[in-house]
């Protein structure tokens, strides 16, 4: 890979990223409703997803997802089914008493990286941009270990430093709204988002 090849595909990275789609409103939401931390357990496994992506790309993705043809829209049906049963019960999960214990972290935490890999593996974003336009900006044929340590680092770091600033203005945004009543209307919010989400998962093609 060129200097250019990799600020050229630094920027589409960063395009990507920066354009709304399931990925940013279901992180969104999951601030609006659990705070920073939950967000950032979504975002780790969104990053997850993107490098599952990154893997079978350089395997073939194309000629995979050419061979495995429904396959994928069962798996897409199906994870945005998920999406809309955890926007439901988000909806009507009630808000909790104050002083009253949580989850561990580490249980949350593990939720939340599962929540994120959910939401990117259905991404219909993530698929067009690694199927169709990674080839485009390199050579997977050719590709050589060098190249394949770039290209990790800027799907890992280029995205992360555009959900964080995304996640920091909604956790601001939340922070504006105090009781239980404002809680109340932002679990709501959040769990339509996340519904939405699922519902566009579900019914793209």
């Amino acid at each position: 890979m060129t200097l250019t090849t990799i600020l050229a595909f630094t920027l589409a990275m960063f395009l990507f990223s920066a354009t709304p789609g399931p990925g940013l409103f279901a992180t969104t939401a999951r601030v609006l409703t659990s705070g920073f931390g939950a967000a950032l357990g979504m975002m780790i496994g969104i990053r997850l997803s993107d490098l599952i992506f990154l893997s079978l790309a350089i395997a073939g993705m194309a000629t995979m997802t050419e061979a495995l043809g429904e396959f994928f829209i069962v798996v897409k049906v199906a994870c945005g089914a998920y999406l809309i049963w955890l926007g439901c019960r988000m909806w009507r999960q009630p808000l909790p008493v104050p002083g009253a214990q949580r989850r561990g972290i580490g249980a949350g935490l593990a939720r939340n990286i599962l929540d994120g890999l959910v939401v990117g593996l259905s991404n219909p974003k993530s698929i067009l941009f690694y199927a169709a336009l990674l080839p485009s900006f390199v050579d997977l044929t050719a590709i050589n270990t060098f190249d394949i340590a770039v290209l990790t680092a800027i799907v890992l770091i280029t995205p992360s430093i555009v959900d964080t600033a995304y996640v920091v203005m909604a956790t601001r945004a939340r922070r504006l709204f105090h009781g239980q009543g404002a809680a109340g209307i932002m679990r709501r919010i959040g769990g339509a988002a996340l519904a939405g989400v699922g519902a566009t998962v579900a019914l793209d093609r």
